[in-house]
């Protein structure tokens, strides 16, 4: 390997495991983070809800219809695309928008709904987690884990 080479690792996340490999791997690594200025919000809230899986759709549908607020943007993690497609079908129905996100989308199509989500278009994105990877929303108010 010529002494002139670059080598680059970008990670999301730095696994302990990673972090190993570079340093044993690579000639004075330097680690570059761009996340150091942000912080967790003091104003974070968290909350969750116990309940039996056959009450969680209605429980969500409260949510959406009588807690959330209508400027408020949400992203809806559930477990499979079809779930996907349920929730997004469960939340049209009463009136809300949605835009949808799962691993099997067309890259077209996932830029169309992101973009749209961005543009605030629709309040709600829902999202499996392995889909929604890498995708930054700068200011969301809303995040549901519907299916865990």
């Amino acid at each position: 390997v010529s002494d002139n080479r670059q080598t680059l690792l970008f990670s999301a996340t730095l696994p302990a495991a990673l972090a190993e490999f570079a340093r044993a791997g690579l000639k004075d690594p330097e680690l570059v983070r761009l996340d150091v200025d942000q912080k967790i919000s003091e104003n974070l809230k968290m909350a969750f809800f116990t309940m039996r899986a056959e009450e969680r759709d209605a429980a969500l549908l409260h949510l959406v219809q009588y807690r959330i607020k209508r400027t408020e943007a949400t992203i809806i993690f559930v477990a499979t695309k079809h779930h996907v497609e349920y929730i997004h079908a469960l939340i049209t129905a009463v009136g809300c928008t949605s835009c949808m996100l799962y691993g099997a989308m067309d890259p077209s199509a996932r830029k169309i709904s992101i973009g749209r989500f961005r543009a605030k278009l629709c309040q709600y994105m829902v999202v499996t987690d392995v889909a929604a990877r890498g995708v930054d929303i700068p200011l969301l108010e809303n995040v549901i884990n519907h299916n865990f």
